[in-house]
């Protein structure tokens, strides 16, 4: 491997293999800034929240730029949720406003609807800024809307660019937790990245 390919990723030649059956799988290092992976890791995102068949989509528009007071705020807007006995599931995206700057989160939501005018109450009370969005799921709705946004640049300095709630994605299946998956590491590159000019 040259040592150009080998700045591309340092898990460029690592893939899934089934012991049991022969299958391959390719490997995701998960980083969103990684030029190899980042489209399989927004592929990833989207195909998962879309296929966890989320109920409504909701953004929070003004975030603060402070990542400790936006991090604290949104955990005190999910705890008012549910002492406030609403079922409340997400799975959270940040996005940066190439205009404005204006940080946002954008959530995949399951569980009980979250009235319009008790959300934007709260979302002010919490330093989340009045204005609010939420809409119902439709069809192939989720998965376009959150690849949207996922597909976007990736989050600042130190932010996630995903987080969600314990429940979110609860009873998906990983195929790695299946009997036979293990990670290997190929003596050469995949075909497709041998010609990749860097």
């Amino acid at each position: 491997m040259s040592l150009a390919m080998s700045l591309l990723c340092k898990y460029i030649a690592w893939y899934w293999l089934n012991q049991l059956t022969g299958e391959t799988r390719p490997f995701n290092c998960g980083s969103w800034v990684c030029p190899v992976h980042r489209g399989l890791v927004a592929y990833h995102w989207a195909a998962r929240v879309a296929g966890a068949r989320p109920e409504r989509m909701i953004t929070f528009t003004n975030i603060p730029k402070d990542k400790t007071r936006a991090y604290l705020a949104f955990q005190h807007l999910i705890q008012n949720f549910r002492r406030d006995g609403y079922a409340f599931e997400y799975c959270r995206f940040l996005e940066v406003g190439a205009r404005t700057g204006m940080y946002h989160f954008h959530l995949a939501q399951k569980g009980d609807y979250i009235p319009k005018h008790y959300l934007s109450e709260r979302c002010v009370a919490n330093g989340l800024g009045k204005i609010t969005d939420i809409r119902r799921c439709k069809g192939l709705g989720p998965a376009w809307y959150m690849a949207k946004y996922i597909t976007k640049e990736g989050a600042p300095k130190d932010w996630r660019k995903v987080a969600y709630s314990r429940g979110f994605f609860q009873g998906e299946p990983e195929f790695e937790s299946e009997p036979g998956w293990v990670l290997v590491k190929s003596a050469c590159l995949p075909v497709e990245l041998v010609s990749i000019q860097v």
